[in-house]
């Protein structure tokens, strides 16, 4: 973690892990403000931040095929997965005896909108799906907290939301096998 005085305001950053390898995947941004709870003491500084996601579900649809603006090319089926993030941050109170306190802002719930494509080692993404031969996972890859006043944060995240299709169908050998003959 990286700490620092910024403008007078004081940051905290965290950054997390990713895999090596994302072939199916969206980055998505959490920007929000929260206010310390009622019963907690005013902040002096913030100390640490922590952002948990979670997929809470996931579904196959179709869309149409097409490039987009950014020159995306779109398959004709999305993963949408919907995730909730639970958000704490920890606090140096503005006592006199400066005990540290945690803060949890608000669950908040976001979808991320993978584009896969129709077939996937020779089968269809459709029934990989179905037989649940996939696995999503969601990354901080960064989080900040900055305090606005004494009793707000604000905090922003970039999370990626990565899908991984089982690589080892025999499909593809058994149709290489009987193109050669």
């Amino acid at each position: 973690m990286n700490c620092g005085c910024e403008n007078g305001a004081w940051k905290i950053r965290s950054y997390g892990y990713y895999p090596k390898t994302a072939q199916y995947f969206q980055e998505i941004t959490l920007l929000e403000c929260f206010e310390i709870p009622e019963e907690k003491p005013d902040m002096e500084r913030i100390t640490g931040v922590n952002i948990m996601p979670e997929v809470v579900s996931v579904r196959l649809v179709k869309t149409r095929e097409a490039v987009s603006y950014s020159g995306q090319n779109l398959t004709g089926y999305k993963l949408v997965a919907e995730l909730t993030f639970e958000k704490r941050i920890k606090y140096v109170a503005e006592l006199p005896c400066q005990s540290v306190h945690a803060a949890h802002g608000p669950r908040c719930m976001r979808s991320a909108f993978i584009v896969v494509p129709q077939v996937i080692a020779c089968v269809d993404t459709e029934d990989l799906v179905l037989d649940d031969e996939y696995n999503i996972s969601a990354h901080v890859l960064f989080a900040d907290a900055q305090m606005i006043d004494e009793r707000t944060v604000q905090l922003s995240a970039v999370i990626l939301v990565n899908a991984v299709f089982c690589e080892e169908v025999s499909a593809c050998s058994d149709v290489n096998t009987s193109q050669s003959r």
